[in-house]
Parts: structure tokens; C-alpha cells; sequence
């Protein structure tokens, strides 16, 4: 195999990337609910992936109880269903969540509202 020569501009800018701390990539609509899925995934140190996964482990259940908490009472833009949709959930999960006392929620939206 032969070695990829870089410039000396490539070079900077690779280990510009290299030493920024990104976690999450930007998502294409702001506020939206990737947007805001994000802010709670920084919240409770948890990924996207593991948020939107089939565990039912304590910290992601807080964190997806917050997250429809954000939505429905905050947000005001999308329903239970579109909720699910996203979290891939059945729209019964939103509802039950809904029930549940919010364990951060404002917390997380006041810290990320004022940005």
C-alpha cells in the first residue's frame, strides 16, 4: 500500500479535528428533536445510540422521561406520536412517560435555552 502524503495545511487542520472535543454531531435543524435529544444525552453522559436503543436501564429511562418532557412542555411541536417515531418507541411509551415525574427537564432546557 502506498502512503497518503498530506499538505502541511491538511495536516493542521487534522489535528485541529483531532483535538476538538466533539461528541455529537451538529444536527441539521436546530431546536429541532435530534437537536434537543442531544442536549440530554450531554446531560445524563450517555450517547444517542444507547438513548434511542431497546435498554432499559434507570439512567435512560430518566433521560428519555426528561427528553418527552422537554417536547411535550417546552417545545410544543411535536406530538406523542412523532416523539415515538423518533425515540423508536410505541406512542404507549410517551404516554407513560408523560405520567412520570420529570427528573431534570427544566434543568436541561433553561441551561440550553439561554444559548
Amino acid at each position: 500500500m502506498s502512503e497518503i502524503e498530506f499538505t502541511e495545511q491538511e495536516k493542521r487542520k487534522l489535528k485541529e479535528l483531532a483535538n476538538m472535543d466533539i461528541i455529537y454531531p451538529v444536527p441539521v435543524v436546530g431546536r429541532g428533536l435530534l437537536d434537543w435529544c442531544i442536549h440530554v444525552c450531554k446531560f445524563y453522559n450517555i450517547s444517542v445510540e444507547e438513548f434511542k436503543s431497546p435498554k432499559r436501564d434507570k439512567h435512560l429511562f430518566r433521560a428519555r422521561v426528561d427528553f418527552t418532557h422537554i417536547i411535550l412542555n417546552y417545545v410544543q411541536r411535536y406530538n406523542g406520536n412523532q416523539i415515538a417515531k423518533f425515540m423508536n418507541r410505541d406512542h404507549t411509551t410517551i404516554l407513560h412517560q408523560k405520567r412520570q415525574k420529570p427528573f431534570a427537564a427544566e434543568t436541561i432546557f433553561i441551561e440550553n435555552n439561554a444559548s
